[in-house]
């Protein structure tokens, strides 16, 4: 346990500084140094260029960490040169395909996002080089290797893009040079995360019968890529969806407004992965012992937990949007993406406050029914945004996201509480949604300085900010809504009567 307890801390921490480097980067940096349009093109790119990723691993580093420990020794020199095969032949298919759509695909955005097509042909090296750094990621998980990964994936790149911003910004670079310098940081990202795997393990590539090694799997490996793929598949298109219709309906500068706005509301989701990591392994042993009342528990802890921490974060950035807008370089343009941050940050926390639902049915024998609300996620994220970008702008593909994971959230609690007959809520629950209504309209009427000035935007964040802490944490211990957040906002209280 000691590997995995030093590679954890080392991987929370990257990841907590790779938020830091992005919130800077996409609040700040961004607004100050490119234009609306330059942002949505820039994202339009990289949202492309990782669903095409994702058919191209088609599962592959799902595989690596299902049946990595079948084969040992030599036979895992021929699983890896297995996966890089695979991955070339895979990539060199799609490579094809997407050089005989290309009016195809460029008719797409072409009256929108005119600028796509000047950037085109970094799909190809955005692609592989994204492909290829998850296979090499999968396989320093095969060998409980977690954290120089995640230094190249949340820190070094987004430390990357920041520069570069900064340096189309100062005119050091022309904008289409970010493409070329992201393309060669994935040369530089994979191979360090090769040369990083060599030392874990000096493998060979192509061994001599590396091919009969894996045949005796490779049906059964197969089988469980397609399965990955559909869910996996489905997953990247919720997350990029929105990005990419926004480029065909709307346009580049729009798509750059959206994207920032997006950003400041999936701040809210970051301390679920957190949840997610900390129950899956207790769920897992729940459904081993079939001990339904653990799982109801971990379930209920879970969603209010979450709605708690999901809601807090949620008024924070809510509550305080006119001063961020204010804080933020040309906020004034940004401002436009205010109700994207309140429909995509809803979206959020009504996703926390249903707790681990995906965890619960990952772990289960209803696994496949996950891969089919994922499916119908994406279907719905997909048809919504068709019809509501059209007539709702910026608003309306924010409106697609809560919608459809209003529709997503209720689909597996429903099927939790069929099937099991457990679901995320309490009494706790009642009493959290009455506080954080409360803390909110009492909040958002008072009276506070004016936004006009940066002085008074910084002092406003600063006092409702303190007072919706304050607040929620007396109520949270007053009448212990969550026994978790009870005990850290009691600490918290003594802190402050000792400091008083």
């Amino acid at each position: 346990m000691g590997i995995v307890i030093r590679q954890g801390a080392k991987y929370s921490l990257v990841a907590y500084v790779g938020v830091l480097v992005g919130a800077l980067t996409n609040l700040f940096l961004m607004p100050a140094f490119l234009s609306p349009e330059q942002i949505g093109v820039f994202r339009q790119i990289l949202a492309n260029a990782t669903l095409l990723s994702a058919i191209v691993l088609a599962g592959m580093p799902q595989v690596i960490d299902r049946f990595h420990p079948y084969f040992e020794g030599k036979r895992r020199d021929a699983f890896f040169s297995m996966s890089i095969a695979y991955t070339l032949m895979a990539f060199a298919g799609l490579s094809l395909l997407l050089w005989w759509g290309k009016k195809l695909y460029l008719g797409l955005y072409i009256d929108k996002s005119p600028h796509v097509e000047l950037y085109f042909y970094y799909l190809f090296p955005l692609t592989l080089g994204i492909a290829f750094q998850s296979i090499i990621e999968a396989w320093c998980r095969a060998y409980l290797r977690i954290a120089v990964p995640a230094l190249f994936r949340d820190f070094f790149l987004k430390a990357t893009i920041a520069l570069l911003v900064v340096a189309v910004g100062v005119h050091w670079i022309a904008f289409g040079r970010v493409f070329d310098a992201v393309a060669a940081y994935y040369v530089i990202a994979v191979l360090g995360l090769t040369a990083y795997l060599y030392r874990l393990h000096r493998f060979r590539l192509f061994p001599a019968g590396w091919w009969a090694i894996v045949q005796g799997r490779l049906r059964e490996m197969m089988e469980y890529a397609v399965f990955i793929l559909m869910g996996g598949l489905s997953i990247v298109v919720v997350n990029q969806a929105d990005i990419m219709m926004l480029g065909m309906l709307l346009g580049e500068a729009d798509t750059g407004i959206y994207t920032i706005a997006f950003f400041m509301a999936n701040v809210i989701e970051i301390p679920r992965r957190a949840i997610s990591q900390i129950t899956t392994p207790l769920i897992s042993r729940a459904w081993a012992k079939q001990a339904i009342g653990e799982l109801s528990e971990l379930y209920c802890r879970s969603a209010i937990n979450q709605m708690l921490i999901g809601g807090a974060l949620f008024l924070l950035i809510w509550l305080n949007r006119k001063e961020i807008f204010v804080i933020m370089p040309q906020g004034e343009v940004y401002r436009q993406g205010m109700q994207v941050l309140f429909w995509v940050g809803l979206a959020r926390f009504f996703d926390m406050a249903m707790g681990v639902n995906n965890e619960i049915l990952l772990q289960s024998r209803y696994y496949k029914f996950a891969l089919l609300s994922n499916i119908l996620l994406a279907v719905l994220v997909i048809a919504t945004n068709w019809w509501f970008i059209p007539w709702m702008g910026l608003e309306g593909a924010a409106l697609a996201t809560f919608l459809s994971m209003l529709v997503y959230n209720l689909l597996r609690s429903v099927f939790l509480w069929v099937k099991v007959r457990i679901h995320p809520f309490s009494k706790e629950s009642a009493g959290a949604a009455l506080v954080l209504l409360a803390l909110w309209a009492a909040l958002e009427l008072m009276p506070l300085l004016p936004v006009q000035t940066l002085l008074g935007a910084f002092v406003n964040v600063l006092i409702r900010s303190g007072l919706l802490v304050l607040l929620l944490a007396a109520a949270i211990w007053k009448w212990r809504l969550s026994a978790e957040l009870a005990d850290i906002a009691e600490a918290f209280l003594k802190k402050l009567r000792r400091r008083g």
